[in-house]
């Protein structure tokens, strides 16, 4: 995966995005990422930083800069696990992980293509409430299912009910 810099174009700055970005920041009232005065801290203690080249510095100061689409067509967006260290750590309370939520919404908003491995766990949630089916897996030559572990069967939940609860979430979400 190539680093954040590396998937910069050498275009201008999008005033028409940051401008949206920045309706979106004060609807929601969130910290705003100018406040941001790159510490580091928040990519310091970044879980997906340790895995990948995510640098949650890196997207506030790259969107504070106008490069908000260059940040919604990086693979790395969708690298943060969400584990929300990086809110926790900023002393100007800017919270990258709001920033990133923000640019993976306005990229799906957009009609922009999400990761396929996403695309298949919203496939299963949606379907099935879990993010994956039951797996049987290989323990040296034998292969072994929840039945062999002595675990319960999964229940699926009503997934009707679940869809239609989801699908309402996002309707919400998108207002």
């Amino acid at each position: 995966m190539p680093g954040i810099t590396d998937q910069l174009r050498a275009t201008k700055p999008q005033p028409e995005l940051v401008d949206r970005f920045y309706g979106v920041v004060e609807k929601l009232k969130l910290e705003n990422p100018f406040h941001c005065f790159q510490c580091f801290k928040c990519t310091s203690g970044c879980t997906s930083f340790r895995l990948t080249e995510i640098m949650p510095h890196a997207f506030v100061n790259f969107v504070r800069l106008g490069f908000v689409e260059d940040m919604m067509r990086s693979e790395l967006l969708w690298a943060c696990c969400q584990c929300l260290k990086c809110k926790e750590r900023c002393p100007q309370e800017v919270a990258p992980v709001d920033v990133i939520f923000l640019l993976r919404r306005m990229t799906v908003s957009s009609g922009s293509e999400i990761p396929e491995d996403l695309s298949k766990i919203i496939m299963n949630v949606t379907e099935t409430g879990f993010i994956q089916g039951t797996q049987t897996v290989k323990v040296g030559d034998t292969s072994v299912d929840r039945e062999k572990l002595g675990l319960p069967p999964l229940e699926i939940p009503n997934a009707e009910k679940f869809r239609s609860v989801l699908m309402k979430a996002m309707e919400e979400q998108m207002e």
